[in-house]
């Protein structure tokens, strides 16, 4: 974009973790803030969120890579180290870690939380 913020989607799909049956369709939105500057951290200057389309309608949020509703934001800031449950944190070495950081932030009401970690 002109004002420098690069976004990029990819598709996927998987199983219902709200309800624990059926599967939903997702389209993920990466925003890079500072578009291809450095440091091009997840949590830092990139953040996911998800659109989910199911029988219900379309839901927009940072709902992505293991976050549930009834996730606790200690669970959201988890160690990173399985995949499908990165955390927001910077000593997580897995592809996903930081994935849940847009969560913590939405759950703030859009705003950066003092034990944040960056």
């Amino acid at each position: 974009m002109q004002n420098g913020i690069c976004f990029w989607s990819f598709g996927n799909g998987g199983y219902n973790t709200e309800t624990e049956y059926g599967w939903l369709n997702y389209l993920y939105v990466l925003v890079d803030i500072n578009g291809p500057s450095l440091p091009n951290i997840s949590g830092k200057d990139i953040f996911y969120f998800a659109v989910h389309f199911n029988d219900t309608g379309t839901i927009i949020d940072g709902k992505t890579f293991g976050v549930r509703a009834t996730s606790s934001m200690s669970d959201l800031y988890g160690d990173g180290t399985d995949a499908s449950e990165g955390g927001c944190n910077k000593t997580g070495t897995n592809w996903s870690n930081g994935s849940k950081c847009t969560e913590i932030i939405m759950r703030n009401n859009w705003k950066i939380p003092k034990e944040y970690p960056w």
